[in-house]
């Protein structure tokens, strides 16, 4: 009775795991059910992707009626007296294939650094105009704004406009953060500079500090008052910047600021933002990887503007999504059926071990990069046939010699004689899993994880029950 209850909660716990992997956990949410899994991340084979167009980048120009360029219409002034053009922003000197080539890999680069894996990048090397694949998702529109932005850095005298420190000296940029703060958790950019960087930033934060406020006399706070004028707002502003430093990213100031003491680990901190919920935290946190992923990668040499953008589906995206179901169903299936049919009881504890696997190796596709193609669902269809051979093996020793004995040493002395499978399928993984292509990858991290499940399902599993069974 004992070895018969055994071997039920040992079938339920696996069922629960298969159910589990293949439905999901869902929790009630007031009045809605919310599910707790992750979702599959899908290669492009299956979903829909974007296909982006980027430009070689142009700046609006403004003319006035005589032909002079302006910075801005005037307020009040007749719109039709001026008329608004496109110029290229590139100059001639930088549109070149050197330059297109790097272009490539800055993009790679920082498409790398989101954990963007399923893309392609085309450039046209006849006239430097880029063509971007990517997965459609919710994050796809970040991922296009990381790859048209130029990726400029800079800390600025915030008075005089003068570069004190650019990107040449950075070593590495991440983000982190911290809960110490009464407001919650606090996100920070962390900017580490390299020893030369290191000396300028502690020489500039020695000189850009904070000047000690001292008291105007009563005459000269009077003169300053009836002097003011028209350039009070101008005054203003030049005395608020001056011994400060802007940080300048992307073309925009991000802050301007004063030395509280001198920096001299060569690192800049800089705060992002603090927030109590996980959503703003994750908002900060998504803010603070994307300017990290500019400042580590270099900076573009030509500048870029977002072209036509086109949406299409994969292709197996609707239907040839069941296709794939439907084939790895069969797969098992035509599994089970044979080990059931050959082995009896012991082909049912074979079959449940194989579910397990297949249960399994979705969780670890679940809580991992992996993503669901046509390459990884070949690559399942591998692991089932290989699983398949592996528990016939050890069954067919079971079944000649169903002794305490051989039963414990049945599917230790299976996985020593096959050895050389074993360890061709781990290398094959292995080599795989570090190629660049998304299909190549998939595959190779596929292996791994299935190798991982399989040994999980018939050490446990199927050892137990088959013990159980004959104790």
């Amino acid at each position: 009775m004992e070895r018969k209850l055994k071997i039920i909660l040992c079938i339920v716990i696996a069922v629960l795991i298969a159910l589990i992997s293949f439905v999901g956990v869902y929790v009630k949410d007031t009045v809605i059910f919310e599910k707790k899994l992750p979702n599959y991340q899908y290669a492009s084979d299956f979903g829909e992707k974007r296909i982006t167009s980027l430009a070689l980048g142009t700046n609006e120009v403004i003319y006035d009626k005589d032909g002079n360029k302006v910075d801005s219409i005037p307020e009040g002034a007749n719109e039709a007296d001026y008329r608004k053009e496109k110029e290229n922003a590139n100059s001639e000197e930088v549109l070149n294939a050197d330059n297109y080539k790097k272009v490539k890999e800055i993009l790679e680069g920082r498409l790398e650094d989101l954990n963007v894996e399923d893309y392609k990048i085309r450039v046209d090397e006849s006239n430097g105009n880029v063509c971007v694949e990517l997965s459609e998702n919710e994050d796809t529109d970040r991922f296009i704004q990381a790859l048209s932005a130029k990726g400029d850095f800079s800390l600025k005298d915030a008075e005089t406009k003068d570069v004190l420190l650019d990107r040449s000296n950075i070593k590495e940029a991440k983000v982190v953060y911290s809960n110490a703060s009464t407001d919650g958790v606090t996100v920070y950019l962390d900017i580490k500079f390299d020893k030369e960087g290191k000396e300028k930033l502690a020489e500039i934060s020695r000189t850009y500090v904070k000047p000690e406020e001292t008291e105007n006399k009563e005459g000269e706070n009077s003169e300053e008052t009836t002097n003011e004028g028209e350039n009070s707002e101008e005054k203003k502003e030049e005395e608020s910047n001056k011994n400060k430093v802007t940080l300048t990213l992307e073309g925009s100031d991000m802050l301007t600021t004063h030395f509280g003491e001198e920096l001299k680990n060569g690192e800049l901190t800089i705060s992002l933002g603090s927030g109590k919920d996980n959503e703003t935290i994750q908002e900060y946190m998504e803010q603070g990887n994307f300017y990290a992923m500019l400042i580590n990668n270099p900076e573009m040499p030509i500048k870029y503007d977002v072209g036509a953008t086109e949406t299409v589906k994969g292709n197996l995206n609707g239907n040839g999504t069941y296709v794939a179901i439907g084939i790895l169903s069969v797969a098992v299936l035509i599994s089970a059926i044979y080990m059931i049919c050959r082995y009896r009881l012991n082909g049912v504890f074979g079959a449940v071990s194989l579910i397990l696997m297949v249960s399994l190796l979705l969780l670890f596709a679940r809580y991992t990069n992996v993503l669901v193609s046509l390459n990884s669902i070949f690559a399942v269809i591998l692991l089932i046939a290989l699983d398949t051979y592996l528990l016939s093996k050890i069954l067919g020793s079971v079944k000649k010699d169903n002794s305490l004995e051989n039963t414990h040493k049945a599917l230790l002395r299976t996985y020593l004689e096959e050895k050389e499978i074993i360890i061709i399928t781990l290398i094959i993984a292995i080599i795989f899993t570090f190629m660049k292509y998304v299909g190549s990858y998939t595959f190779g991290m596929t292996i791994f994880y299935g190798a991982i499940s399989l040994a999980l399902a018939n050490l446990i599993f199927l050892r137990t029950v088959l013990l159980a069974k004959v104790k």
